[in-house]
C-alpha cells in the first residue's frame, strides 16, 4: 500500500477514535446477519409458489429476482464497507476486481460506522493493490 494511502488511512482512524468501534461493528454485524435471513426467508417464500400456472410463476421469479440482485448486491457492498471499516484491502475479500458501487459503500459506512469518507478514498482503496508480507 502507498505511504499515503497508510497516512489517509491513520489520519481516517484517529478523527475517529472517539466512536465506538464495538457498536458500529455490532451494526455491521447485525446486518449482515439480517441480510441473509433475509434471503433465507425469501428462498423459503419462493418455495410456497409450487404451481405452475402463470401467477405462481411470476411471483416465484419476482421473489428469486429480488434475492439475487437486491439482497445480494446490499450484502456485497454491505461487507465491502466492512472491510474497508475494519482497514483490510479489497484484494482480500474478492480476488478478482468486479465494479463496486461505491455510493452504496460510502452511504453503508456513513450510516452504520459514521465515517464520512469520499468516493475519492473508496476508489483510491478498491485500486490499491496489498504489499505481499
Amino acid at each position: 500500500m502507498s505511504k499515503e494511502f497508510l497516512d489517509a488511512i491513520r489520519q481516517e482512524k484517529e478523527r475517529h477514535a472517539s466512536l465506538n468501534r464495538k457498536l458500529a461493528r455490532a451494526k455491521f454485524r447485525v446486518k449482515i446477519k439480517s441480510l441473509a435471513e433475509e434471503a433465507r426467508i425469501i428462498r423459503t417464500e419462493e418455495k410456497k409458489f409450487k404451481d405452475n400456472d402463470w401467477f405462481s410463476c411470476q411471483r416465484r421469479h419476482e421473489l428469486y429476482w429480488h434475492r439475487v440482485w437486491h439482497v445480494r448486491n446490499e450484502q456485497r457492498s454491505t461487507f465491502i464497507a466492512y472491510a474497508f471499516f475494519r482497514g483490510d484491502s479489497y484484494r482480500s475479500i474478492e480476488k478478482t476486481a468486479k465494479k463496486v458501487d461505491v455510493a452504496k459503500v460510502t452511504a453503508i459506512l456513513r450510516n452504520l460506522a459514521r465515517m464520512e469518507v469520499t468516493q475519492g478514498q473508496i476508489d483510491l482503496w478498491l485500486n490499491t493493490t496489498p504489499v505481499s508480507a
